[in-house]
């Protein structure tokens, strides 16, 4: 059951299959959280904005890089129970 849901994981994160509306959000997700935060760093950079948006810049950037984190981990976990890998 542990390597099922391992290879499952694996599968969900790297090979995406046609048709699976899951993957294709979460893979949408993905994208639209890497330009909000291109678009938050070019804003900060601004210094009117760093000033009056200081603090949601910091917490934005800290829950992204928390998910980002998380993707990562999961997906180095999950390489394991690719047959190619093995």
């Amino acid at each position: 059951m542990y390597q099922r849901f391992k290879r499952s994981i694996h599968i969900f994160l790297e090979l995406s299959a046609p048709g699976d509306k899951l993957g294709r959000v979460f893979d949408y997700a993905m994208i639209t959280l890497i330009i909000a935060n291109a678009v938050a760093i070019i804003l900060e950079s601004v210094n009117e904005y760093a000033a009056a948006y200081g603090s949601f810049f910091a917490v934005f950037e800290d829950i992204s890089v928390g998910i980002f984190t998380v993707e990562y981990v999961m997906r180095i976990w999950s390489c394991t129970s690719s047959r190619v890998s093995m």
